[in-house]
C-alpha cells in the first residue's frame, strides 16, 4: 500500500471531523461506553455545524503552535486517519490526545502507522488516556512500549481510564 503519513493542514479538518464522528459511533465506541451514559455520549458525537466548527478551530489553533503535533495519514489519496499530541508546559514529556482510523479502515496498519511516525519524531517520554476495555488500543500502544502506570485515571462518559506512559530507553 501506498500509505502517506505528513502534517495534517487545516484544509484536512473535514476529513478528520468525519474520520472522529465515525469512529465515535462505530460499534467499538458503543460496546465500551456504559449504557446509562450512551445517550450524552451519542448527543456529543453526532454531527453538527457547530462541533465541527470548534474542531476546525481547535485543528487551527494546534497547527500554529510549535508544541504539537498534527499528522493524517493517506490512503490512496483520502484521510484514513489522524492522531494529535502535545507537550506538556515543561516541554518534557508529551501527551497523545487522540488516534483515530475511519472504522472502515481500521485493522489495516494505518493506527499503527501513524504512532509509528510520531513516536520517531520525538525524544521525550509520551503519556495517554485509554479506555480500559479497549483492549485492542492498549495492545497497539503496548506493541510501542507503552505501559499502564495507573488503573485509575478518571472516567470517560462512564467507561473507566487507563493511563499509559512510554518512557525513552
Amino acid at each position: 500500500m501506498n500509505d502517506i503519513v505528513r502534517p495534517a493542514r487545516l484544509a484536512d479538518s473535514q476529513a478528520m471531523y468525519a474520520i472522529k464522528i465515525a469512529a465515535h459511533a462505530g460499534d467499538l465506541y458503543l460496546s465500551l461506553i456504559p449504557y446509562a451514559y450512551l445517550d450524552k455520549f451519542l448527543e456529543h458525537y453526532t454531527q453538527s455545524r457547530e462541533r465541527e466548527g470548534r474542531f476546525y478551530a481547535k485543528l487551527e489553533k494546534m497547527l500554529n503552535d510549535k508544541s504539537t503535533y498534527v499528522y493524517i495519514i493517506e490512503r490512496a489519496g483520502q484521510v484514513g486517519g489522524y492522531m494529535m499530541a502535545r507537550q506538556n508546559v515543561s516541554k518534557t514529556k508529551w501527551h497523545l490526545d487522540s488516534l483515530f482510523v475511519d472504522p472502515v479502515l481500521q485493522g489495516g496498519g494505518l493506527g499503527s502507522q501513524l504512532l509509528g511516525y510520531f513516536l520517531a519524531q520525538i525524544e521525550s517520554p509520551c503519556e495517554l488516556l485509554v479506555i480500559n476495555s479497549n483492549k485492542a488500543a492498549i495492545r497497539l500502544y503496548e506493541k510501542y512500549g507503552f505501559k499502564v502506570v495507573d488503573h485509575e485515571a478518571g472516567f470517560y462518559y462512564g467507561a473507566a481510564l487507563v493511563k499509559m506512559e512510554r518512557l525513552l530507553t
